[in-house]
């Protein structure tokens, strides 16, 4: 067994004091690593650039004292300690550290006056090859400290003792601890789990709602896969005095970081982002806590992991986060649709589906998949991963009259991969859809899946089947339908944040010019669409790195940055109705 302690002493100073007691030491060296990435964000983060000092010690008996080890940095995150010295082997050492605690979003490590929050994947050290042993963590904490974590866990006076069986399992469990946590708790149907919610700051739920929504959609899930193998459930809430938004999946916890916002309900964070984002985290449960990807299975916490599947694991899970919130029945269509609309908006608006298929962008999560990089490089895979896992079920309704969905396909990677821990390929989800659907999916992967660009034809196919459509509508600001650009505004400058290919501005136009007139007249945001109103042609007067330029548009008569949504047809079918009732049973719709 591998036991720590942890402490601090000023709390101000986001320091946290580690100590590593590694017993059973029979080889003149040991390897220490500290993971450089951690599962959940598939990019190397580089933890050990917040650790400060560092050593190792072995005990002396016939002296009575402790000797510093020779320990010698290996890459930027291992060490390898001599535990062989002054002809003695030291079967027993201490390692030292501190950790700067100051990290505050869902995958982080934070330390200050009246907060201890732990994600371990990011400060504890695993033993080279000894990675299966059980580890006991030690944590002082002040005696009126709360405590949220998925780790077996005792405490006695000012000490919290948690257990983890492995590595794994002890950096898959987040701690969240201080005065003030709220804590909501509840359980589902016949599953004996209980469901715990833990909330640190300014946020006063409403305790009835709160608990009857997320029984309905964890409900919802269970019935999906059929069981929930977990005593327990931890969802462990920060919220934050600024916007933000950020959820992380563990073994069965998750950690979600939300802003705060008005919302006339709830307080101060939006009650409609909670449910999504929760939703989506616990669907991680299953997918990617346990049905994984071959490349991950084991993860190799020292490198990448390149895989090609990552939009399995967030673009599945981001479809059936908000879809199995509709289909329990906390929301209703319109709600539902919003979300789909927000993913369609954000596909339309990202030419890199031209470029990058979904395969392509799953691989190079490692080098670019969380900034948004070089202009129209890439694609998203939560929106275009959520977006083909929609046209994948709908599609998997129409093979096979209803009877089966991608809930099948779901079902089948946890019975034979989840629950057996065996890795799944991309091969092996092909060949799953094909077996659903009982026709070649080949055309759906070759368009959707590894291809480039050719999704839209295959969503209206989808929703028809649904009896629903895809709504095509000029957008209302003129600079982006006469001319094919987007407007951000920052410090009062307007800046060009997006460009359609091919279109007006596409010719003479670059991201992050700055536009300073409109034929002679300075523009707003407010009065720009009273300058272009009617003009088949404008001169802008444009600031481009820094160097003033004349820019001559010319419309062509094309719209250009067009809307995307989805609504239902006025006059569906009985068939059509029957696949609408089918697809989301439970819905809170009014007309079906």
């Amino acid at each position: 067994m591998l036991t720590y302690h942890i402490n601090y002493k000023q709390p101000h100073k986001h320091f946290i004091d580690f100590e590593l007691v590694i017993d059973q030491i029979s080889t003149p060296t040991i390897e220490l690593q500290l993971s450089a990435w951690r599962p959940g964000r598939y990019e190397l983060q580089n933890f050990a650039k917040n650790i400060q000092s560092f050593e190792v010690l072995a005990w002396q008996p016939e002296g009575n004292s402790t000797v510093v080890l020779p320990c010698e940095k290996t890459s930027k995150d291992r060490w390898q300690v001599q535990t062989q010295y002054q002809d003695q082997q030291h079967d027993k050492v201490v390692v030292r550290y501190n950790y700067y605690a100051t990290q505050m979003d869902a995958g982080g490590t934070f330390l200050d006056h009246d907060l201890l929050y732990i994600n371990f994947i990011t400060c504890c050290l695993y033993v080279e090859g000894r990675q299966d042993e059980n580890y006991e963590i030690h944590v002082q904490l002040p005696p009126n400290y709360a405590v949220g974590c998925g780790m077996k866990q005792q405490r006695t006076d000012e000490t919290l003792v948690l257990q983890a069986p492995t590595y794994y399992h002890l950096t898959a469990s987040p701690l969240l601890a201080s005065p003030t946590l709220q804590h909501f708790h509840y359980q589902v149907g016949e599953s004996e789990a209980f469901f715990h919610i833990w909330i640190q700051g300014k946020w006063q739920p409403d305790e009835s709602q709160l608990i009857a929504d997320f029984q309905a959609f964890t409900a919802e899930q269970i019935r999906l896969f059929g069981d929930f193998p977990a005593e327990d459930y931890h969802f462990l809430f920060l919220v934050v005095p600024y916007p933000y938004h950020h959820g992380v999946e563990h073994f069965n916890s998750t950690v979600l970081v939300m802003g705060t916002d008005r919302d006339t309900d709830f307080g101060t964070v939006k009650y409609h982002d909670v449910l999504g984002i929760s939703s989506h985290e616990l669907f991680h449960f299953w997918n990617i806590c346990r049905i994984r990807p071959v490349e991950l299975l084991p993860y190799n916490y020292r490198k990448e992991n390149y895989f090609k599947t990552g939009f399995i694991a967030e673009g599945i899970t981001t479809y059936y986060g908000d879809y199995l919130l509709a289909r329990s029945g906390v929301w209703n269509f319109e709600t539902y649709t919003k979300e789909v609309n927000n993913l369609l908006r954000r596909h339309f608006d990202n030419f890199g589906r031209y470029n990058h298929s979904l395969t392509d962008s799953s691989w190079d999560l490692w080098l670019d998949g969380y900034i948004s990089g070089v202009p129209n490089r890439k694609v998203s895979i939560y929106v275009e991963g959520a977006l083909a896992a929609l046209i994948a079920d709908l599609e998997l309704r129409r093979c096979t009259n209803n009877q089966k969905s991608l809930d099948t396909v779901m079902q089948k990677l946890w019975n034979d991969y989840g629950k057996k821990q065996k890795g799944y390929t991309l091969a092996d989800y092909q060949n799953l859809l094909t077996e659903v659907a009982g026709v070649p999916m080949q055309p759906y992967i070759q368009a959707c899946i590894t291809g480039k660009g050719q999704i839209e034809k295959w969503l209206l196919q989808a929703l028809d089947w649904v009896g629903c459509e895809l709504v095509v509508s000029p957008s209302d600001k003129l600079e982006e339908r006469y001319f094919g650009f987007r407007l951000v505004v920052r410090d009062s400058r307007l800046i060009i944040g997006l460009i359609e290919p091919n279109s007006p501005a596409d010719e003479q136009l670059a991201l992050a010019d700055e536009i300073i007139s409109i034929d002679n007249q300075e523009v707003t945001i407010k009065n720009i669409n009273d300058l272009l109103a009617d003009q088949d042609q404008v001169i802008l007067q444009v600031l481009h790195h820094q160097k003033l330029k004349i820019v001559c548009l010319q419309r062509n008569g094309k719209n250009y940055v067009n809307r995307y949504t989805i609504a239902r047809l006025p006059s569906p079918t009985h068939t059509q109705e029957e696949s609408f009732r089918s697809w989301l049973e439970g819905i809170k719709c009014s007309k079906y």
